[in-house]
């Protein structure tokens, strides 16, 4: 039975009176609303977090912009590919540029994008690339992917060591990829192998 009284304490002690609560309330929840961040991310989503006037934090959405600019990517490069085997039919060429550059600043963000593009010792690329679309949206495309293969190529050619690793592993390509003969290639393509590997 005296164990049974001391429990009774405890609890009286552990929790306070009802009207307590409510005036500890407001104070407690503006502490903890301010020290939430407004940015969270959940089972590999983004969720963002809006704080309404009434100082309560509400969830808005989870961030599906970089899916949609994979996807938007995707459909680029197939319309490039596409736009390419049909002669260098022009419409199909801006479209799949266009739809890639979309694309790319959905997954990555615009500010990281123009970040990307406009760095001091990307410039030449840069003007290259964006050079090569506008010459494909004027009406000579043969050009226009010329320029833009090449600024592509200097962009993006600190991610070829990393892709063609990646397509090694890959189970009926990586057997492929190293043939003989393409494994000579892939190596001065790639580089130093050994600085890329994980």
């Amino acid at each position: 039975m005296p164990q049974s009284t001391s429990k009774n304490k405890n609890t009286n002690l552990a929790s306070p009176k009802s009207n307590d609560i409510t005036k500890l309330q407001p104070a407690r929840l503006n502490k903890v609303s301010t020290s939430v961040n407004a940015h969270h991310s959940v089972d590999n989503q983004d969720v963002t977090m809006e704080n309404s006037s009434s100082g309560n934090w509400s969830v808005v959405q989870p961030n599906k912009n970089p899916k949609i600019g994979v996807g938007l990517a995707g459909f680029g490069i197939s319309f490039l590919f596409l736009g390419m085997l049909l002669l260098f039919d022009k419409g199909l060429l801006a479209i799949g540029n266009i739809l890639f550059i979309v694309g790319l600043s959905c997954v990555i963000g615009v500010q990281r994008t123009l970040k990307f593009f406009f760095q001091r010792q990307k410039i030449k690329a840069s003007l290259s690339f964006f050079g090569g679309i506008s010459v494909v949206l004027f009406g000579w495309p043969i050009v226009g992917m010329l320029l833009e293969i090449y600024g592509f190529i200097l962009l993006f050619s600190g991610f070829f060591p990393v892709a063609i690793n990646f397509m090694r592993r890959v189970p009926l390509l990586g057997t492929l990829l190293n043939l003989p003969g393409i494994t000579g290639l892939l190596d001065r393509v790639a580089g130093d192998t050994r600085r890329t590997m994980v």
